[in-house]
């Protein structure tokens, strides 16, 4: 079985066995913070599926991998820190690389540059990390803590436990890969349309014929659009006309009346 089975989604932990696992855990450590105990035990129950072992293996596994030494939880938040650096950073690097020639001036794009800059790097990571239990070893130690718990109970806590809840953040639900990778292919589509959105401003003619922009200016839509607005704020040459033409331009974008040929185009006036 795998996270694609229709009951991916379904936890096959059952309250009696939670409450069991608790009761052997408060007999192996008298000394835990037990409250943090009972939330970190239900949520990776909550998460456990069939696939991940019985009933008996998840007692056992809480048994083997809770820490309430507050010292060797810190060797754990380091390590699983460290970690989650190595995975993310690895898989940032690699995305921004892949999405070069979108997000970089350079050769006209061809369909494989698209395809690549959609692909997730990172959308097996949750998966494996469930797989191979680190998920639960975080969820379990470091449990999850809602907005409103930490509004709560946040002005409290030590830079430390802030820490703590925010690994928590991380493993909160079971998003399979191919659900991660649609998102991510979805995602890239509509950062290729931004990106491919420039409205060649030196072709831009006023009601005379008159160049307002440098020939070679391009615009970004829209926050390059709007930065150049903003900048004519000060006094300066046909600065008020560049605000209206710019505000035109604006304006055909949003409504969609702006013609398709005329966008990333410099072949028309």
């Amino acid at each position: 079985m795998n996270t694609s089975d229709k009951n991916a989604d379904v936890a096959n932990i059952s309250a009696g066995v939670v409450e069991g696992t608790l009761g052997q855990m408060k007999t192996q450590f008298p000394e835990a913070d037990m409250a943090l105990m009972k939330r970190g035990v239900e949520q990776a129950a909550a998460l456990w599926r069939t696939w991940d072992g019985a009933e008996a293996e998840f007692t056992a596994f809480c048994l083997a991998h809770y820490i309430p030494d507050a010292e060797a939880r810190k060797v754990l938040f380091d390590k699983l820190s460290y970690a989650r650096e190595v995975f993310m950073g690895n898989y940032h690097r690699i995305g921004v690389s892949l999405k070069h020639p979108v997000h970089l001036d350079g050769p006209a794009l061809t369909p494989v540059d698209e395809l690549l800059a959609s692909y997730a790097v990172g959308a097996h990571y949750k998966d494996d990390m469930f797989a191979n239990k680190l998920a639960f070893i975080t969820i379990l130690n470091f449990p999850y803590f809602s907005l409103q718990e930490k509004n709560e109970f946040g002005r409290d806590w030590s830079r430390l436990e802030w820490a703590y809840a925010r690994m928590g953040d991380l493993f909160t639900n079971r998003l399979p890969a191919s659900v991660a990778q649609e998102s991510a292919k979805v995602g890239s589509a509509a950062e290729n349309y931004v990106a491919e959105y420039n409205i060649m401003m030196g072709h831009l003619l006023d009601e005379a014929g008159k160049r307002l922009f440098p020939a070679d200016m391009v615009l970004l839509s829209h926050w390059n659009l709007r930065d150049e607005l903003k900048s004519n704020y000060a006094p300066g040459p046909n600065a008020f006309a560049k605000q209206q033409m710019i505000y035109k331009v604006m304006t055909h974008i949003v409504e969609q009346t702006i013609p398709k040929e005329v966008i990333n185009n410099p072949a028309y006036d």
